[in-house]
């Protein structure tokens, strides 16, 4: 990697361990803003899960006094399988410009959703839609690396605070990046150079997270939210048309 492109990868990285550490979600789909122009597609997903999973970890642990257990069977087994499903295609498949365009595509459609509909429709909570979302979460994981909306959305409404929300999503998290990852390194995602630039991309993001503790009483989590969802919006139109 050049200067610049190192020192590119550093700052997204920090950005988005910031907005994790706060928001609960979205590291993965800020680092893909940046990540697939310094590494390609399919190494790119590979190393943002990477990183990400010890994020999930670090989050999980500041929350572990509000999480709740008994969605966490059911959904781990739906969403490995479909995880699965999603890591052996894009293997299969490999590299290609069209999966910037369905990149693209999903991030409007999440930045739509998360600004404009969440609040008017809300999701029944049920064993029904739960496998639905894990389903989905999964899939969408293993292809493109951003299943966290989707897990958001349900758990918004599924648990009835904040902590129990954030405790609840990033262990499981924690279980399914880590089958995840697992996958992607049995698939021959990682390579030597891969593991240390993700092990320099952990050092970066642990300050990012000590920063978001520091920030979390006192930033206004509301504008937050709206400027992640422009962002994602934003990016997503670049790659569509640019």
């Amino acid at each position: 990697m050049s200067l610049a492109s190192m020192v590119l990868f550093s700052l997204i990285v920090f950005l988005a361990a910031i907005v994790q550490g706060i928001s609960g979600f979205a590291f993965i789909m800020i680092v893909l803003i940046i990540f697939p122009y310094l590494f390609g597609y399919t190494e790119a997903i590979a190393l943002a899960s990477f990183i990400y999973l010890f994020v999930l970890y670090s989050n999980s642990f500041l929350y572990r006094k509000h999480i709740e257990w008994k969605f966490v069977p059911l959904w781990v087994v739906t969403f490995i399988l479909a995880d699965s499903i999603g890591v052996i295609v894009l293997r299969l498949l490999g590299d290609s410009p069209i999966w910037y365009i369905l990149m693209g595509i999903i991030f409007v459609l999440i930045a739509f959703y998360l600004l404009f509909v969440q609040r008017k429709i809300r999701i029944t909570p049920n064993t029904k839609n739960l496998i639905l979302f894990a389903t989905l979460c999964g899939g969408i994981n293993g292809f493109f690396a951003v299943g966290g909306p989707i897990m958001a959305t349900y758990f918004l409404t599924a648990t009835p605070k904040k902590e129990t929300y954030l405790g609840t999503t990033q262990i499981l998290g924690v279980f399914t990046i880590t089958i995840d990852v697992i996958m992607r390194a049995l698939s021959g995602m990682y390579t030597v150079d891969s593991i240390k630039i993700g092990i320099l991309g952990i050092v970066i993001a642990i300050f990012g997270l000590f920063i978001a503790k520091k920030l979390v009483s006192k930033m206004n989590e509301a504008h937050l939210h709206r400027i992640v969802c422009i962002v994602i919006f934003l990016s997503g139109i670049k790659m569509l048309f640019f």
